[in-house]
């Protein structure tokens, strides 16, 4: 075999190695990048999901002070991280993508829903609560008190202990 020979097969043989890691590590940059692709993916999805939970918290928070101080203050911050939650589930529904994740969004928004409904029951009981207490408790029971005052103060004069007795069980 001649030179010339020998280093045309030298040099084919070099090209194909080349061409051959050449594939390899190609192969390998579009596995590395879809492992990053995916990797990107969760992350999103993770910093998603603590962003609806950190928001549900708030919202808990929030329904918490308005059974606790019964303002208004409380129902609009209540309305306010109930709408940013809502609205970063919609987004995680568009952005999710593996079923199983998907499935779960949909539950956490039904239950948000729930969640909601619910504070609002709990908001009319509290209106229907103070509108008893302030237009027919605070009225009338200054009223029923001195009537009941009056009539053990009457029941003491007349030595009746046991109205007397019954009265003061009934102011109580």
């Amino acid at each position: 075999m001649s030179i010339k020979a020998k280093f045309t097969w030298s040099f084919f043989i070099i090209i194909l190695s080349v061409v051959s890691l050449s594939i390899f590590v190609y192969n390998g940059i579009n596995q590395a990048s879809d492992g990053f692709t995916d990797y990107r993916k969760m992350a999103r999805n993770s910093l998603l999901a603590g962003r609806v939970q950190s928001d549900m918290l708030m919202v808990r928070i929030s329904s918490k002070k308005y059974i606790k101080h019964n303002s208004e203050k409380n129902i609009d911050e209540f309305k306010n991280y109930y709408n940013r939650t809502s609205a970063l589930v919609d987004r995680a529904l568009k952005e999710i993508q593996e079923p199983s994740r998907v499935q779960k969004a949909k539950e956490v928004k039904k239950q948000l829903i729930a969640y909601k409904n619910y504070f609002n029951q709990v908001v009319a009981f509290y209106k229907k609560r103070n509108k008893i207490v302030f237009k027919n408790l605070y009225v009338n029971g200054k009223k029923i008190e001195q009537l009941l005052t009056s009539v053990m103060n009457s029941a003491n004069r007349d030595g009746d202990t046991h109205s007397a007795l019954d009265t003061a069980k009934s102011i109580r």
